[in-house]
């Protein structure tokens, strides 16, 4: 049983009062529970000249001691208590010896080394007389020996000297196998010794150019020089007989290169310099943002992979509201080249409101606070514009509050649409309120982001009618907090997010999933939100139960109408009705055949909107139908797309991605404004649109937009082109952000007819993702540790071009398993297998459509592998795994709980505690 951390306070609290009623004292009373630390720096006399020096912080300086014994300055030291001294390593020796002396039948003493930062290097540990140790350490600078033992008072000696190291800090890097990592930058101090090789790679793309120099003494020694490509084949070398050597080469290919320098005559030591430069053909993911205008969006959160070239200038946005506070950060190498910094407000892009610009590493704009509200520029720049420059970017802000706001009860909660939330944030005790229409039998998913080291945030899902009880809920003490649940029934539901302490501010992103049962046309369930219809077909439509389908249309008085929707009558019995305007009693005609189909033919006698109803007899399954609708004895005069004449009429296309819409129900009519909606799946963010159509028939226009949140549609880009050729428009949007867009389609309005394409590139081209090999059970990289984690947030995303395979720890009481995995199946199918350590299947999904997930109760606790199959096309995913208590609504039963309790006199007092049903439902 686990305790919530509400109840854990209450135990807390009532142990408390517990032992102050009964007047038991938990405290062992003996002569060393003095108030006075006898062991106190205070009140002890130090025992040799090094005190006080018992921890990290209060180390003895002995630096200037070098190559001398600690006995031949302030005497030998005394192991009562920790001793720390601290050490300074010349550069070029970076190479430490250590000796400590002493007498270990008085006392056995260790010696330990530590880094700046406190972090352990190397130790020695013999139970004999003395301690020593010789060991390479890079970089050179302040370091810290510490001497502990078992404090019996026994004296020693100590002695310490930095010497030349015999190899370099890069070794073992003898072979291409071992190549050593590198990134573009200088590397000094190297050293090839006699026969030694020295080995390294670094990733380039097809197309990059990597200049490569060593610098050295050539009557120390001749160095040679070689590199070659991913597949360890040579391709260029560098062989002169005088100093230094260069290699500048163009890859034809992408992958890790490799490069060797070695020594021609293997008879000395040799040392180098690196120097490694790469010219990429390409700029980063963000671009084109070159300038004020084209600043790229951006919300509070980590970019990294960032790039300046040359001349070139990174332009972002970001929304502020007055008072809001922003702090910027770009992390980057000085020696690459000087960044520098600039904010501007969104009004002027000739006089920035705060400029960092130093001549180090970083620059740093902090706790800026807004005085306007609008779309406030960030600039990244090169001072000298002479060399590509690699960056991150951290955006912090600290608002009044996010601009979901106001929603801090059930009652004005925010609408949203299943979708990805970002840049939201807790106030100390602000809650926030969403609010989304659910069906029966729909399942969501909901997930929320954040650092928790900010604060720790609780998620809750509530039904529409009462909003003090919690449906379900996740209160863990991660950084991800997740729901999946099942609706019962229709409405508002409501998801609170709060902080559990109320005591600082959390950014968190929301991310809302919906596996529903119903159709495109809701929600119209009623007779005044009845959904617009124009006489044509309306295929693939669905009643769900006990829903009802409302739809209406105009009708002059005398225009006849004919009603027919087709379904099969084993998976349930449809009704059809028929309404006059305006009053939804007035039913005017039925059809209530126990067969196939149903037909209303009917003459209307007054003008208005007409409403006609579908509804399951028996209301007990689900029956999918098509509905045509006829007016006048003719099947419309637009297309079958419509009603689409905004973005909330859009027609969905998500699902017909890389197809015509000749292909779908045929071309479309551009006889009044045409919105279609598509989803840009994270990863694929090159959009592309094509359209095809006769000019001489008419002007069509095309403009593009992205959903915002959920009130605010921002326009992209359009195309208003009339010249080239004369039956397309082709857009090409690059580096877009993921999410949900709209393509707008305007024009003269005659009539003219269109087909429309679109896709949404992968924009990922690596030969293979970051968890390669991983393309069996013994090589499956270990996602143990990575529960609530998306994939793409630990190591980027994966590419499915073999079988990967990911290992997973199952813990005790914890078997019902939950993974989502995230891609777009238009570039290529994939599914889900679990397996188990015997190599057998537990269980599989595979839909053939987007996105799989699993939610199974595992046969035991254990290892497990989650294997990703397909048809390798080089589809890019994500994946996201967790386990949950199975039958979690009965681990915590609603009865008295007794706790029998041992005082230390021998008291034993039995008390009662009331526990509450745990709210956590997952």
């Amino acid at each position: 049983m686990r305790f919530n951390k509400k109840y854990k306070r209450g135990l807390f609290l009532l142990c408390l009062l517990l032992s102050i009623t009964t007047s038991i004292s938990f405290i062992t009373i003996n002569p060393k529970n003095n108030i006075i630390n006898e062991n106190s720096d205070s009140l002890r006399i130090s025992s040799d000249f090094y005190e006080p020096n018992n921890n990290f912080s209060t180390a003895c300086n002995i630096s200037s001691y070098e190559a001398s014994w600690l006995s031949s300055h302030n005497g030998t030291g005394t192991q009562e208590d920790e001793d720390w001294y601290i050490i300074d390593l010349d550069p070029g020796e970076e190479r430490l010896k250590v000796v400590l002396i002493f007498n270990h039948s008085e006392g056995d003493i260790d010696i330990e080394v530590y880094d700046w930062n406190g972090i352990f290097i190397a130790g020695n540990y013999s139970t004999s007389d003395n301690e020593s140790l010789v060991r390479d350490i890079y970089p050179d600078g302040n370091y810290y020996l510490r001497v502990n033992g078992s404090n019996a008072g026994n004296t020693y000696d100590l002695w310490w000297e930095d010497l030349m190291p015999i190899d370099d800090r890069y070794e073992e890097n003898d072979i291409i196998e071992n190549a050593r990592w590198v990134d573009p930058n200088y590397y000094s101090n190297l050293k090839i010794v006699d026969g030694d090789e020295d080995w390294f790679k670094t990733y380039l793309n097809s197309g990059d150019t990597i200049d490569l120099s060593i610098y050295f003494y050539h009557p120390d020694g001749d160095l040679q020089f070689e590199l070659y490509d991913p597949s360890y084949s040579y391709r260029t070398g560098s062989y002169s007989i005088t100093n230094d050597e260069f290699i500048y080469y163009t890859a034809d290919m992408a992958g890790d290169w490799s490069f060797q320098i070695y020594h021609e005559f293997a008879n000395s030591s040799v040392f180098y310099d690196l120097d490694i430069w790469v010219y990429p053909v390409d700029d980063d993911w963000m671009e084109e943002n070159d300038d004020f205008w084209n600043a790229e969006y951006v919300n509070p959160n980590l970019y990294s992979g960032l790039k300046i070239i040359g001349y070139d200038e990174d332009w972002f946005k970001i929304n502020l509201n007055p008072g809001d506070i922003i702090d910027i950060s770009i992390y980057f190498n000085h020696n690459d080249g000087n960044l520098e910094l600039k904010l501007y407000d969104p009004n002027d892009y000739i006089n920035p409101q705060s400029i960092s610009n130093s001549t180090t590493n970083n620059e740093f704009i902090i706790s800026f606070t807004a005085n306007i509200s609008g779309d406030w520029r960030i600039k990244v720049y090169h001072a000298y514009k002479d060399s590509s420059v690699y960056y991150d970017m951290d955006i912090l802000l600290y608002g009044v509050d996010d601009w979901m706001e106001e929603n801090d009860d059930f009652w004005n909660a925010a609408y949203v649409d299943p979708n990805y939330y970002s840049g939201l944030k807790i106030v100390a005790g602000d809650e926030d309120w969403f609010r989304t229409y659910l069906n029966p039998g729909d399942i969501i998913n909901i997930s929320i982001y954040f650092d928790n080291y900010q604060g720790d945030l609780q998620l809750e899902l509530y039904d529409p009618n009462d909003s003090n009880h919690s449906r379900s809920g996740s209160y863990t003490n991660s950084s991800v907090e997740f729901i999946c649940y099942t609706i019962d029934m229709p409405g508002d539901w409501r998801i609170k997010v709060y902080h559990e302490d109320a005591n600082s501010e959390v950014f968190y992103d929301l991310d809302i999933m919906l596996y529903s049962g119903d159709d495109w046309m809701e929600e119209n369930d009623d007779y005044w939100s009845a959904r617009w219809v124009d006489a044509k077909s309306y295929p693939d439509l669905i009643i769900v139960g006990d829903d009802d389908d409302w739809f209406r249309t105009y009708l002059n008085s005398n225009d006849t109408i004919d009603i027919k929707i087709n379904f099969d009558n084993s998976e349930g019995d449809l009704q059809l009705e028929l309404y006059g305007p305006d009053d939804s009693n007035n039913l005017r005609d039925g059809s209530y055949s126990s067969h196939n189909n149903e037909f209303i033919s009917f003459t209307a006698d007054i003008s208005g909107d007409w409403r006609f109803r579908i509804y399951h007899e028996f209301r007990d399954s689900n029956v999918r139908y098509n509905l045509e609708v006829m007016i006048n004895g003719m099947i419309g005069g637009d297309d079958p797309y419509e009603p689409n004449n905004d973005f909330f009429e859009a027609y969905d296309l998500h699902d017909d991605e890389r197809t015509w819409l000749s292909d779908i129900y045929g071309l479309a009519v551009q006889g009044d404004d045409d919105c279609y909606r598509i989803d840009v799946t994270p990863g694929f963010q090159n959009l592309i649109i094509n359209f095809k159509f006769n000019r001489s028939r008419g002007k069509i226009y095309v403009d593009i937009y992205k959903l915002e949140g959920m009130h605010s549609i921002n326009w992209t880009t359009a195309n208003y082109s009339m010249s080239g050729d004369d039956k397309n428009i082709d857009i090409n949007c690059p580096h877009i952000d993921p999410g949900i867009y709209f393509i707008h389609v305007t024009g003269s309005y005659n009539g003219t007819e269109y087909d429309l394409w679109w896709d949404d590139e992968r924009t990922d081209n690596r030969p293979d993702d970051n968890y390669e090999e991983n393309d069996g059970p013994m090589a499956a990289y270990d996602l143990s540790f990575h529960q609530y984690e998306n994939l793409w947030r630990i190591n980027g995303t994966a590419i499915q071009k073999d079988n990967d395979w990911y290992k997973i720890s199952v813990g005790t009481g914890f078997e019902h398993l939950f993974v989502l995995l995230r891609y777009d199946y238009q570039e290529g199918a994939l599914g889900i297998e679990i397996i188990d350590i015997y190599g057998s299947k537990v269980t599989d999904n595979w839909t053939e459509e987007d996105n799989e997930i699993i939610s199974y109760v595992l046969p035991s606790n254990g290892t497990y592998y989650i294997r990703i199959i397909g048809d390798y096309s080089g589809n890019i995913y994500s994946l996201f795994w967790r386990t949950m208590e199975p039958n979690i609504e009965e681990m915590i039963p609603g009865y008295d709980i007794f706790i029998l309790l041992g005082a230390v006199f021998g008291v034993v007092v039995l008390f009662t505690l009331k526990w509450k049903r745990s709210k956590k439902q997952l």
